[in-house]
């Protein structure tokens, strides 16, 4: 009717990549303005997890269950001033953690996980609430390293003037490694939105074949924000001109939203090449199938199964009749046309 040509294009099969191994070392990648870095390990995940996300018995907090522990944790928070205590770094990432009180003890259960790795389960990918893979902060022994050799460290404050409109750094200020600790911990808890953008995006498309992902576990082993390279960029360009810094009075504010543009492709490329260094896989969809014949067929169905990558993984005869049963296996893509093929042999 409408006078259009049809074109038939072969079929297509979607695909998955995954890994084999552990990553032979982390993967760093940096922004592009030198500011973050990011390191990150890719490994195989535990048998069974994906099915569990994918079956809601592991699951991410909901905005409302968010709230609620938000509101918690504000009245821990108070409870400790009162008590004249001070929030542990541990504390503040558990804080941070998006399971559910369920999901956590279940992967403790279920799978051995300790509380810190439970706990600090990021993100799913590539769907958001049903990925079959996962992300994990596991940044504290680096933060830990960096905070013991930053004893002599001085952190600068900005001096800003009204009436002058002019800002100067007073470096004068000294730093326990406990309070730099806690800053670290709290500067990676507001880049978890990005992070877990970037790590979604290589789990859309991975760096073989550009097919999604499955069954990854990406652990996040290195986030720095150098503060420092932000004031010498100050130093030397107008604010507001260096992409990723703030602008306004408070210049050593961390402007997320320009920062965050560039955290995410920074992300994506080192859950990429980790990937690439972990013995990458590629996964196809398979076919489980019975074929009923006679006895005399059974030697070609062997045959043609063969030409196709199929494998028989039981034959039995049916009793009461003279008919074999041929359990098999075959790749989906190999598929097309094979009962065709399967009846021009038999």
């Amino acid at each position: 009717f409408a006078k259009a040509e049809v074109k038939v294009s072969d079929p297509y099969v979607p695909l998955n990549e995954s890994v084999a191994e552990k990553s032979i070392l982390p993967c760093s990648a940096e922004t592009a303005n030198k500011i973050g870095s990011f390191a990150v390990i890719a490994e195989s995940l535990e048998k069974g997890i994906s099915s569990d996300i994918e079956a809601g018995r592991v699951r991410m907090m909901t905005n409302e269950e968010k709230d609620q522990e938000m509101e918690k944790d504000k009245e821990k928070k108070k409870d400790m001033e009162i008590l004249g205590q001070k929030l542990q770094p541990t504390q503040a990432l558990f804080n941070a953690h998006f399971l559910t009180t369920l999901s956590v003890e279940y992967l403790q259960k279920a799978y051995s996980y300790d509380t810190l790795a439970a706990k600090t389960v990021w993100a799913f990918g590539p769907e958001e609430e049903k990925g079959s893979n996962i992300l994990i902060n596991d940044t504290l022994p680096y933060l830990l390293t960096t905070a013991a050799s930053s004893q002599s460290v001085y952190t600068s404050s900005s001096l800003y003037s009204a009436q002058s409109s002019s800002t100067s750094y007073d470096f004068n200020v000294r730093q326990s490694p406990t309070e730099i600790l806690m800053q670290q911990i709290e500067q990676i808890n507001k880049i978890q939105t990005a992070v877990s953008q970037g790590f979604r995006w290589a789990c859309r498309e991975g760096p073989l074949c550009s097919e999604p992902l499955r069954d990854v576990k990406f652990r996040l082993i290195k986030a720095d924000i150098n503060q420092q390279q932000q004031i010498n960029q100050q130093g030397s360009r107008n604010i507001g001109q260096q992409r990723g810094i703030g602008v306004g009075g408070d210049t050593n504010r961390v402007n997320l939203n320009m920062l965050n543009t560039q955290i995410v492709p920074a992300v994506r490329r080192a859950c990429c090449g980790s990937l690439l260094l972990s013995q990458p896989r590629v996964l196809e969809p398979i076919l489980w199938g019975t074929i009923t014949c006679p006895a005399d067929c059974v030697e070609p169905a062997y045959s043609v199964l063969g030409k196709r990558r199929g494998h028989v993984l039981a034959e039995r005869p049916l009793p009461g009749s003279p008919l074999f049963a041929v359990d098999l296996y075959i790749p989906s893509l190999e598929s097309f046309g094979f009962e065709t093929d399967l009846r021009a042999h038999t």
